[in-house]
């Protein structure tokens, strides 16, 4: 099984955003140079002497210098030029390459504390972080990347979603605990309320200010919150080398509901996603730290995706041939005549969206790995 986080994130999506997504479009209805070096240690000069004449007296008359002097051939004070063949075998042994790439530039500044980092980040793990809180964080788009073969569903709400922000991430302050002498300490831990969030000033690309779709009633007690609301705790994503992205805050495995109000008009519908041990994972810019990416990672399985109704078949034929690309006459009754209930499964049938990942563990494909990016910026969220 493709790892990307498996060993971490055995996540269980309960992909229903797709319900809400045809009962919308129903309303809508009723839209990136080695060099070689050459060596020439191992080539031979040409230097044997020849017949040994040092014995005779071989000087010339000295009227005769110069008619001798043809006769003597000079000693060579160059290698005489190889043969070419020769020479080519002799190159091919002393051709070494030489890496010529430079080293890659750190990305993390490694650290014993606080000192040794900028005004704007901590020494956590070993190395500086950009800190993600106290503040709130608010999404300006998404997109689903895994299935691909549905992400033209899922873009469609996003048409539909007009200053809606459906992932707000309000951190908190730093959680501290008390050392041995009582004294606190802060922990890098960050306790982050989310949830999806009208815009009440700025656009959909650069929302200023925000407020909760589903405040929590003034009687509702510290650490219990309303459907689409909820509590998770981030900390910096831990380091091995400092050559990987330092400013990358991800969150303890949690189960995510998200519920989000859709208007339309006068009408409202409701889009819900839920993720069983699911995880946020945002990674801050460094060139801009008021922006970011968030992503969420996760498995969908089988099972999961047959017991998630969706509408029935004669609600779904006028959208059939938008919701359905691969399979535009798809019939869940053509398999079983009694059901007239699609799934989120036939969703994915008709969208011929295969398995690939082995959640069991039994060698056998039965679930989907579900990848969304969400652009986020900082902003303000309002009770």
């Amino acid at each position: 099984m493709e790892e990307r986080l498996m060993n971490t994130c055995r996540d269980q999506f309960t992909l229903l955003l797709a319900l809400a997504i045809a009962l919308t479009l129903l309303g809508a209805c009723s839209d990136e140079s080695g060099g070689s070096q050459r060596s020439t240690d191992d080539v031979a000069l040409d230097t044997a002497p020849t017949e040994d004449v040092r014995d005779e007296d071989t000087s010339p008359a000295p009227d005769d210098v110069s008619a001798d002097t043809d006769s003597l051939e000079p000693e060579p004070d160059v290698a005489p030029i190889p043969d070419t063949e020769d020479a080519a075998e002799d190159t091919d042994e002393v051709t070494e390459e030489v890496d010529v790439t430079p080293d890659p530039e750190p990305l993390a500044t490694a650290c014993a504390d606080d000192d040794a980092c900028a005004e704007d980040e901590r020494c956590l793990g070993g190395y500086c972080r950009l800190l993600a809180g106290p503040g709130g964080w608010v999404s300006t788009d998404f997109t689903l990347n895994e299935p691909s073969q549905v992400t033209h569903v899922f873009d469609a709400v996003k048409g539909l979603s007009n200053r809606i922000a459906f992932v707000g991430l309000l951190f908190q302050q730093e959680e501290e605990v008390l050392d041995a002498q009582g004294i606190p300490v802060r922990t890098g831990r960050f306790p982050v309320e989310y949830g999806s969030v009208d815009i009440i000033e700025g656009t959909q690309r650069a929302p200023r200010v925000t407020q909760w779709q589903f405040p929590r009633p003034f009687w509702m007690p510290d650490g219990e919150y309303p459907e689409g609301r909820g509590l998770v705790a981030f900390s910096a994503e831990p380091l091995t080398s400092a050559f990987e992205v330092p400013h990358v805050w991800i969150s303890d495995p949690f189960r995510y509901n998200l519920v989000a109000r859709v208007r339309l008009g006068q009408d409202e519908f409701t889009i819900s996603l839920t993720a069983e041990e699911a995880r946020f994972r945002v990674e801050l810019d460094a060139g801009n730290p008021q922006r970011g990416l968030g992503v969420v990672l996760g498995v969908l399985t089988r099972d999961e995706a047959e017991r998630a109704l969706l509408n029935r078949h004669e609600e779904i034929v006028p959208l059939r041939r938008l919701l359905c690309r691969a399979d535009p006459e798809y019939d869940p009754r053509a398999l079983e005549p009694s059901r007239d209930i699609w799934t989120l499964a036939d969703l994915l049938d008709c969208n011929d969206t295969p398995m690939d990942v082995d959640s069991s563990e039994d060698g056998e494909n039965d679930a989907y790995f579900v990848r969304m990016t969400a652009p986020v910026v900082r902003a303000v969220i309002n009770p």
